[in-house]
């Protein structure tokens, strides 16, 4: 049975806007604050209100079947940032999508997915965008002049000097200096743990206002370059997965 609402169009619209300029946040800084998602939240929710109502009143066992699927997505929302895989600002694009626009708000070109829960498709879109990072990074890397470790080619990329201070990630090399063309990285448990938290150092402040390097960061860049963990912009992902689901709906029609 498909099933899709008008009431939610509003809420689509407002999200959609919201992840234009999260995606941009994303892209620029890995950033986006909590504050920006307020508007969302105050128009959101009262349309969200009339439109779970209606949802009830067209058919009460469905309407349980669609809350359970909805509060099973944002439990996997959340188990995602937990375990780290993906940001703050992305655990709740994802829970807000499945909260606020629990079914397709139109009929899209090839259909609903039988799962009819839009957050899913959107979810599912955006980890398939997500994954193709990883075997491009691992392509850039095996072509690379420097011997990479197998298991860090899916991860890592090279950062020079001059791009130090509009890049994103943390530093997951030791700050000896490279006698030969074999980086030497950090264990993968630090890589795995993440964050300034785990002890590394983010990109950007090894260099000041200025584009300075401070004297404790020179060794890592005695070669001209750092290898960095690559950090996904995954919000635009998240608004990709939203807007191809938004047009095409059943994308396995596609493949």
């Amino acid at each position: 049975m498909e099933i899709y609402s008008y009431t939610f169009l509003i809420s689509a619209v407002m999200i959609f806007l919201t992840l234009i300029f999260a995606s941009y946040s994303d892209l620029k800084y890995r950033r986006f604050a909590h504050k920006n998602w307020y508007p969302l939240l105050c128009m959101g929710l009262p349309i969200s209100i009339v439109g779970y109502y209606e949802l009830f009143l067209d058919g009460r066992y469905w309407f349980v079947g669609l809350i359970l699927m909805t509060a099973g997505i944002c439990v996997l929302a959340y188990a995602m940032g937990l375990l780290g895989l993906c940001g703050g600002a992305d655990t709740w694009a994802i829970i807000f999508i499945a909260v606020f626009l629990p079914v397709y708000p139109v009929q899209p070109i090839f259909g609903i997915p039988a799962h009819n829960s839009f957050a899913l498709s959107v979810l599912a879109i955006a980890i398939l965008f997500n994954l193709s990072i990883p075997l491009y990074l691992f392509i850039i890397n095996s072509c690379d002049k420097d011997k990479v470790p197998f298991w860090y080619r899916f991860i890592v990329h090279k950062v020079t000097i001059q791009k130090i201070s509009v890049s994103h990630g943390y530093v997951i090399e030791g700050d000896s200096e490279i006698s030969d063309s074999t980086p030497h990285f950090l264990p993968i448990s630090y890589v795995l743990r993440g964050g300034q938290s785990g002890g590394l150092i983010d990109v950007r402040d090894m260099v000041d206002r200025a584009g300075n390097t401070p004297e404790q960061y020179l060794r890592y860049l005695s070669k001209g370059y750092v290898w960095v963990s690559y950090a996904s912009p995954f919000l635009v992902f998240i608004t990709i997965g939203f807007i191809v689901s938004i047009l095409f709906g059943d994308v396995s029609k596609i493949i």
